[in-house]
């Protein structure tokens, strides 16, 4: 065959090969990331959307900003700030304390700080989703 018989063809094969290996892992990933953003927003339960808010703090330190930025923070802020649970709350202030580093400027003074600070104001009845939102404010300062 066309790539067996020359150096110059093997490496044209393999460099199809690596670019189907990127794209299958590109598209594994989307799928997956819509599988985690599909498991919060259509879950009754709070566990699965405890869990999903875990997997974004974790995979945020391996995702570009754009996708940390246009797909896990609007999740965040808008989604899991005010879900009723308090336990998923808090999940969420500490999800957002990690998303922190992974955030442009403009983005934490825009998205970021009004929410937790929304988070620790007497709106707010839980003390621990207060206190975890307190953290990821100093977080913010430092």
């Amino acid at each position: 065959s066309e790539y067996c018989g020359t150096r110059g063809g093997k490496a044209r094969f393999l460099s199809r090969v690596g670019n189907a290996a990127r794209l299958a892992n590109a598209l594994m990933l989307n799928f997956r990331l819509n599988q985690i953003i599909d498991l919060f927003k259509n879950s009754s339960n709070y566990l699965y959307r405890m869990t999903s808010l875990n997997a974004i703090g974790s995979l945020s330190e391996v995702l570009s900003r754009d996708i940390v930025e246009g797909e896990f923070l609007p999740l965040v802020s808008d989604l899991a700030c005010n879900d009723p649970i308090p336990n998923v709350r808090f999940c969420a202030a500490r999800t957002l304390s990690s998303l922190v580093q992974y955030i442009g400027e403009e983005r934490r003074k825009s998205d970021i700080i009004p929410v937790l600070e929304k988070m620790t104001s007497d709106e707010e009845k839980d003390i621990d989703v207060v206190n975890y939102a307190e953290a990821a404010l100093e977080k913010l300062v430092i």
